[in-house]
């Protein structure tokens, strides 16, 4: 199998610099090196895991098609009948990404321990909020954060995940692309101002990675630069432990994005580069080397020049174009 056959986006974490790396570089650049798989097809993440080592990658994420809803993968137990599912999936509004998969958690644990037979940490990217029950939800269909028992049940959800897959190394969380953004008041109804809200969902959910003995990674990803203000102020009084995952590049979607490159409150930092973005033409491209089409530019065929990123708090958080 040719590793291109499957698509990958890769995770870089900086020890000392950020930029492309390739298999015959030194991995001492980076203290993490990773993939993250996005096609549930068992067969070649298995053979991409193996390969992995060859290639200095020392951590996986599972994500996309392979592992989406929290709520889905807990439910697709040894016992899984979908004609007949455990009765609270019924209580859960499930708009988009909902699934119930005979043989799915056997399947992500097997992939999971062949990563770890290989030296490879995996992570579970989750989405919050994404398919809460519906006493949780106002009349104008918005999650009520302030709900007496939501925080209680967030916690159970991801005891419930861990359970379900023992081996993970830990969670990948982002608030974008979730059915209910906790950073917009159309989706979320609460008297806590945004950095609250988020800063609230890390901490019941890093308290249940800290007392598994799991590790949490926030993904960054937002479009508006109130947004990325909004996060910041979040995060700067949120768990040292918790690390930061950036693109380092133009988002593939907002010509703006991100607003400030490095900027990590004190928490270690790793980039993400997605090798398999396509640029405006249709032709393969690296991301961080592509600007999209944006009215406001004018000669959309250069690269983005390189600017000289921010470094910030106690680590060495170095990204940059």
């Amino acid at each position: 199998m040719k590793l291109n056959q499957l698509r990958l986006a890769f995770v870089l974490i900086a020890a000392g610099h950020c930029g492309a790396v390739g298999a015959a570089e030194p991995a001492a650049h980076f203290e993490m090196r990773g993939w993250q798989f996005h096609e549930y097809d068992v067969p070649k993440v298995d053979e991409a895991i193996r390969r992995a080592p060859d290639y200095g990658v020392n951590f996986v994420i599972f994500s996309h098609e392979l592992f989406r809803s929290v709520e889905g993968f807990v439910a697709s137990g040894p016992s899984l009948d979908p004609a007949h599912p455990p009765a609270h999936v019924s209580e859960l509004r499930t708009p988009r990404h909902f699934k119930l998969v005979p043989g799915w958690q056997a399947d992500i644990n097997r992939l999971g321990a062949r990563a770890a037979e290989r030296g490879i940490a995996w992570y579970l990217w989750i989405h919050e909020f994404d398919d809460l029950p519906r006493k949780f939800f106002t009349g104008d269909n918005r999650v009520n954060m302030d709900h007496p028992e939501l925080m209680g049940y967030i916690d159970q959800r991801y005891q419930r995940l861990v359970d379900a897959a023992p081996g993970t190394t830990g969670f990948c969380l982002t608030f974008h692309e979730s059915d209910r953004k906790p950073f917009r008041d159309t989706e979320v109804a609460s008297a806590l101002p945004v950095p609250e809200r988020l800063e609230k969902i890390v901490n019941v959910i890093h308290g249940v990675a800290r007392r598994n003995g799991k590790k949490l990674i926030l993904r960054n990803f937002f479009y508006e630069p109130r947004e990325m203000e909004q996060f910041a102020t979040a995060l700067a009084r949120m768990p040292d432990d918790v690390i930061v995952m950036s693109k380092t590049t133009v988002h593939e979607f907002h010509p703006f994005y991100p607003p400030r490159d490095g900027e990590t409150r004190g928490h270690r930092a790793d980039a993400r580069c997605d090798p398999w973005h396509r640029s405006r033409h249709g032709t393969p491209a690296q991301h961080r080397s592509v600007r999209p089409r944006n009215a406001l530019a004018g000669d959309q065929s250069q690269p983005r020049p390189r600017r000289r990123p921010t470094n910030s708090g106690k680590h060495d958080a170095r990204a940059g174009w």
